[in-house]
């Protein structure tokens, strides 16, 4: 049960690493052949609330998903993320991208939301910037793989794995992965001097053959995960690996009442020494 749960933090981690994924799943653009009426944000906008009222980011890689609600007239609500303008005051402390934040530097900052005439301010501090946050092997790492299907029962996560190269299904034996990861194929399958000459990269962008096909593009959130991850040495995580015991989603319920409207998810996991990250 353990396991399955490490495993549900990490790839809801990855879905949403660089604003992909769990944070856009129900949060879509709007359909420009949807009605106006179903388009447009501000008529009979009244209110406007932003969850959570500040953010706190704890590394450099640190990130929060913002959500932004508005309330209408007749008492109606609508998610509102992807029609926000924001704009951080210090762009050298944070930086924000479809209600993403993310830390660009060590300080503090007000980052402005404006949908139509209304505003609303959130505090961002950024602390750790300068310190390490070496990527995870169990916590982004394995995710990646799994997401892309790289260790899917039809592809490496067969029992004798697919050209010389196995992993465990869906990542159930994470140690046994990280031995396969660092120490086969001749070696070859990570080149921390040339992360980019890697075989874990190389094959699936299809820049070598490869029977899995195409898995990534180089600007895609996970390829650049594990281009980082070779390039920091590949190292195992420290002791010890952080212990996963849930996720809190926001919101809990909503409704969507027209065509054309969407909802803006934000996904924390919580470890079991109390603290929580956005995945």
């Amino acid at each position: 049960m353990k396991g399955l749960l490490h495993l549900l933090c990490g790839v809801l981690l990855l879905l949403a690493v660089g604003g992909v994924g769990v944070n856009r799943l129900l949060a879509q653009p709007p359909d420009p052949a949807a009605p106006t009426a179903a388009r447009d944000p501000l008529a009979g906008l009244t209110t406007l609330d932003v969850v959570p009222a500040e953010v706190e980011l704890t590394s450099s890689r640190g990130t929060r998903q913002v959500l932004v609600r508005g309330t209408y007239r007749d008492g109606s609500t609508r998610d509102l993320t992807l029609f926000a303008t924001w704009q951080p005051q210090d762009p050298a402390i944070a930086e924000v991208t479809r209600g993403r934040v993310t830390a660009q530097g060590e300080g503090d900052t007000l980052v402005v939301v404006q949908v139509g005439d209304l505003a609303r301010e959130i505090p961002v501090r950024v602390r750790g910037f300068a310190q390490p946050d070496p990527v995870g092997f169990r916590t982004e790492v394995l995710p990646v793989l799994t997401r892309h299907g790289c260790n899917a029962g039809s592809c490496h996560g067969a029992p004798e794995g697919k050209g010389g190269f196995a992993l465990s299904m869906l990542a159930y034996a994470p140690d046994r992965d990280e031995e396969s990861l660092r120490n086969g194929g001749l070696v070859r399958r990570l080149e921390p001097i040339d992360p980019e000459s890697s075989l874990l990269l190389r094959k699936p962008l299809l820049a070598l053959p490869h029977v899995g096909g195409k898995r990534f593009r180089e600007t895609d959130p996970g390829y650049a995960l594990l281009r980082d991850w070779i390039a920091e040495g590949a190292r195992p995580d420290p002791a010890p690996v952080p212990d996963c015991v849930g996720i809190e989603i926001e919101p809990r319920g909503a409704v969507l009442l027209r065509t054309g409207t969407g909802q803006q998810l934000s996904v924390l996991a919580r470890f079991r020494e109390g603290s929580t990250r956005d995945v």
